[in-house]
């Protein structure tokens, strides 16, 4: 994948989870060997989304969240890891499917990354249907999601949040979102961003 070999990527991973497929289908595989096919459903997600191939990111997203229970990740130390399962929010942010995010359930609210990616994905899909308020509402819950969850997660939502503000929301909000408006007030916005006041197209 990191040199552009989309196809190639998305192939070798059909190919690694038709072999585990195979393998449940002779053995009960040890409890935590569904990460390895889950892995495998991500790496064709993001290899068929290069690729413009929304129908295939989709399920592939869908099937590695399937593998992976709300207790595997609940059992998991620190807060944040459940972040890596959220490749489904990502991915229809990527193609635009406004409808769907907002029709989607909410994830178990003790998996705050998680949350913290549908909430983004929500604030995302407001905004680009001109719901402003209620996008701005959804970015403050994302904040207090982002504000309550352990310091010692390994991914932490605060910074994956504001990683993502300059791409997906600045140019949809008349006003920056919390995680960029906490980078100003310490005199350092993200790349790329506007002052608070030119917000608005």
């Amino acid at each position: 994948m990191r040199v552009g070999r989309y196809e190639a990527a998305a192939e070798a991973n059909r190919k690694g989870i038709a072999a585990d497929l195979a393998y449940y289908a002779r053995t009960k595989p040890l409890d935590y060997y569904v990460m390895y096919t889950a892995h495998n459903y991500q790496f064709l997600a993001f290899s068929a989304a290069m690729e413009g191939r929304q129908a295939e990111t989709i399920e592939a997203a869908r099937q590695s969240r399937a593998l992976i229970s709300d207790e595997m990740l609940l059992a998991m130390p620190g807060s944040g890891v459940d972040w890596y399962v959220g490749e489904l929010y990502a991915a229809m942010v990527r193609f635009g499917m406004w409808d769907d995010i907002l029709a989607e359930p909410a994830p178990n609210p003790k998996l705050t990354g998680l949350t913290g990616a549908y909430r983004y994905a929500q604030a995302v899909a407001l905004a680009a249907k001109s719901r402003v308020d209620d996008a701005k509402a959804t970015l403050a819950e994302l904040e207090k999601t982002s504000a309550a969850e352990d310091a010692a997660g390994l991914n932490r939502i605060r910074d994956a949040a504001a990683a993502e503000c300059p791409l997906s929301l600045n140019h949809l909000l008349p006003l920056p979102c919390p995680p960029c408006q906490q980078r100003a007030s310490a005199g350092s916005p993200p790349p790329g961003h506007r002052a608070a006041n030119a917000h608005t197209e």
